[in-house]
């Protein structure tokens, strides 16, 4: 299956420094890779260590020992998303122990604010040695559907993403680099499908609309770092490592090319004017920072983020 619709001013590009990733050896033309799930694999989703949830409560994610800076974007009364697109760059951060992970990654969600079951999509990268036992930086995607039931999951876990790329797959070993990736809603279908943008927008795969309640569109975007340690371990680094400092923040991790897909289906940079948009840093900026960054005409609109981590939380 493929988009019944393209969006308008997104057509995938192959860039000369665009990170490839996935295997070499592809699948035979009309198969998929397909991920034997095992007794180990349904244990570890069951009780994973990043659990999915939009950042909008930070006391809430201060006990889940989670860590985070995200840009958060709200398009203006009205008005809805149906897609986010972003390059991030991928590293591979030293130091992250067995009990801890650090990634980045993008997040479409609905019902935010609260009110009614959150929706939600997220893929990007991280490194989790809890989840796949070592500390190599991977693909990885989520979603959650709120309501009583209250489903998700992780990667190929569990039934729902529907894989469609013949080399790429959810918990693929991604080389250090930039990935530009994209979810965009195709209105005829209702489903979401996921691009790898650098790859003449390569169709991964996609998420079907009857795995949620209410994500027929989105009114909340989310980009940016986060990490995860046990109680009473210093958190680990976000990112290269490094804070946010200049305009252009040379050191530290960056995403650039942002875009968001409005209700007419093209993508266009995130204005203030047009979009409501905010910087969440849940800890002292000693650890972990956020910072708009100036569009220097070539990379659009970008941000920069992450830190050197330390923060130790005793439990409540």
């Amino acid at each position: 299956m493929k988009p019944s619709t393209n969006l308008v001013g997104h057509t995938g590009t192959t860039r000369k420094h665009a990170l490839k990733f996935g295997f070499k050896e592809k699948c035979p033309p009309g198969t998929v890779l397909i991920k034997r799930v095992t007794k180990e694999d349904l244990i570890k989703a069951k009780n994973q260590t990043r659990r999915l949830n939009p950042y909008y409560d930070i006391k809430y994610k201060m006990r889940q020992n989670d860590h985070f800076s995200f840009m958060s974007f709200y398009p203006k009364d009205g008005q809805v998303f149906h897609g986010a697109s972003a390059s991030m760059e991928v590293i591979e951060v030293d130091g992250v122990s067995g009990t801890q992970s650090s990634g980045a990654s993008i997040m479409i969600a609905k019902n935010v604010l609260g009110g009614k079951p959150i929706s939600v999509i997220q893929f990007g990268w991280e490194i989790n040695y809890h989840n796949y036992g070592d500390n190599i930086t991977r693909f990885i995607i989520s979603w959650l559907s709120g309501g009583s039931q209250n489903t998700g999951c992780e990667n190929m876990n569990c039934p729902g993403y529907i894989q469609l790329s013949h080399g790429t797959t959810p918990g693929t070993i991604i080389p250090q680099g930039d990935i530009e990736l994209s979810v965009s809603l195709d209105k005829n279908t209702g489903n979401w499908f996921l691009h790898f943008v650098d790859n003449d927008n390569e169709v991964l795969g996609y998420f079907p609309k009857e795995l949620f309640n209410n994500l027929a569109d989105a009114d909340n975007v989310q980009m940016g770092g986060s990490v995860n340690s046990n109680y009473e371990e210093p958190s680990p680094k976000m990112g290269t490592g490094y804070l946010p400092s200049d305009s252009r923040s040379i050191t530290a991790a960056k995403f650039n090319r942002v875009r968001l897909a409005n209700q007419n289906d093209m993508w266009i940079p995130p204005y203030r004017k047009i979009d409501k948009i905010y910087m969440y840093n849940d800890l002292n900026k000693t650890y972990y920072d956020i910072k708009e960054l100036l569009d220097d005409g070539t990379e659009g609109y970008s941000f920069a983020y992450g830190g050197p981590g330390g923060w130790t939380q005793q439990p409540i």
